[in-house]
């Protein structure tokens, strides 16, 4: 260990490389320690205090070269204990940040991550990371290849999801023209799926607050070093912190459902309460007291969807629509309320007694939205539709005892086929026309309504 420490004194740029290599593997194998709960430093310490008593006593018995070989001679519990060296072999790797070779700055930074203790402090770290980003030199793969070390680490220890986000965040803020969207996206999915349940809404807010970063003041030469400053001091760098926002849209239109878990063939609200709430205040409350993880997703979606770049808008109304289909009520009347709001113009739409004439009476919406969500809204609409139809349906042919049963089935298949139908068209890049999808899909559940109600009257009765 005092050998390895000599080794970061050094001037020498391999020997710095492969000392971070070496502290690198020494923290993989910490990691798979602590996951396995075989290592625990604070225990050895205080087994060491307990036993120097003991040691003392045997010193004489012992031969004088035997003495000297021992690795714990002090018997204080200081730098000879495990914490004791490993907190000054940091010490020297920290200093190391300064070297000039960006690629052993790269490896001194994964030597961190691996390092870092899940109950240990998170400040110095990102602050050692935030400052180092601000420097120009830093390659895209030199950079993709860090994040791909966060993956790994989350692998080891999935108890360090949230924290890993978190340093995830500053790579995103920093240096966005330079981080590749789809490794963002697998660290944000990773991190999500193995959060745990009682980590769901702590992750999905890890990736939300890439949605609440001010927008970017190109232009600005300045050197930024803090956590929470966005760097971009060029119209390319700008833009593409505007790709990672639209990757945080898609990423929350697909996943929001999943961290929440909410799901319509799941919904604790039945259809006819929730058309009850027509009253917007209402609809809202009633959404964040049941499931503040799916209202936060949906509050900052629909801001997105209103003031948001043109990319951003669309995809935040894709995922919106996503997340409709995917839920039960008031989170999918609540949606359809929005949109049909930001197809009309949004707040512009109060102002049409004016009579003022900007090109929305030709056929485009206030928000410039109306030609994408207009099919959206129509889905919506079968659907609500589909489920009035076999609702009556069920009141007047179907048994009292079976038509529960059959409501149920049929709303999972209501959203099954609405399901296939988004992604056939989301593949073709196209809106299926909601109209001939539903049709048929109406007539399969009547049907199969007839089918429950002669074939297997004798088992619901």
């Amino acid at each position: 260990m005092r050998r390895l420490e000599s080794s970061f004194r050094s001037f020498s740029r391999p020997v710095l490389h492969a000392a971070a290599r070496v502290v690198q593997e020494m923290g993989k194998s910490r990691a798979a320690a602590y996951s396995l709960g075989a290592y625990d430093e604070g225990a050895n310490l205080q087994a060491y205090s307990d036993n120097v008593e003991s040691l003392d006593s045997d010193e004489n018995s012992q031969p004088e070269a035997t003495r000297k070989a021992k690795p714990l001679s002090n018997g204080h519990g200081g730098m000879d204990t495990v914490a004791g060296l490993l907190a000054s072999l940091m010490e020297v790797v920290r200093t190391t940040v300064a070297c000039e070779c960006v690629y052993v700055r790269a490896m001194v930074i994964k030597a961190l991550i691996w390092m870092q203790n899940p109950h240990e402090s998170l400040d110095e770290l990102k602050s050692i990371i935030a400052c180092e980003l601000s420097d120009p030199a830093w390659p895209s793969s030199l950079l993709n290849d860090v994040l791909l070390t966060l993956h790994a680490r989350f692998k080891a220890t999935p108890d360090m999801a949230v924290t890993l986000l978190e340093i995830a965040r500053i790579f995103a803020t920093k240096v966005p023209g330079k981080i590749d969207a789809d490794v963002l996206q697998l660290l944000w999915k990773t991190c999500l799926v193995g959060a745990g349940p009682d980590g769901k809404h702590t992750a999905l807010e890890a990736v939300t607050i890439v949605l609440d970063l001010p927008p970017p003041q190109p232009g600005s030469m300045s050197v930024l070093t803090s956590v929470d400053m966005i760097s971009a001091s060029d119209p390319k760098s700008a833009m593409a912190l505007q790709r990672l926002v639209q990757a945080a849209v898609w990423f929350l239109g697909e996943n929001a459902n999943y961290a929440a878990s909410e799901y319509a063939w799941e919904s604790a609200t039945p259809p006819g309460t929730a058309l009850m709430m027509l009253d917007a205040d209402k609809m809202v409350a009633a959404a964040s007291s049941r499931n503040p993880t799916l209202a936060s997703a949906l509050t900052r979606l629909q801001r997105c969807a209103f003031s948001g770049s043109w990319e951003i808008r669309i995809a935040a109304v894709q995922a919106l629509t996503t997340i409709a289909i995917r839920s039960g009520e008031p989170y999918r009347l609540q949606i359809y309320e929005f949109l049909h709001a930001l197809s009309l113009g949004g707040v512009q739409s109060n102002f049409s007694e004016l009579q003022l004439s900007n090109g929305e009476n030709q056929g485009a919406s206030g928000t410039g939205l109306g030609s994408l969500i207009s099919p959206m809204l129509k889905v919506l609409d079968e659907m609500y539709k589909a489920q009035d139809d076999l609702a009556r349906y069920v009141v007047h042919k179907i048994p009292l005892a079976c038509s529960g049963i059959v409501l149920e089935m049929a709303a999972l298949w209501i959203f099954v086929g609405t399901s296939v139908s988004m992604i056939i068209a989301n593949k073709n890049g196209v809106m299926m026309n909601s109209r001939n999808f539903m049709k048929p899909m109406r007539g399969f559940l009547i049907s199969f309504v007839y089918s429950v109600s002669f074939q297997g009257l004798s088992t619901c009765l």
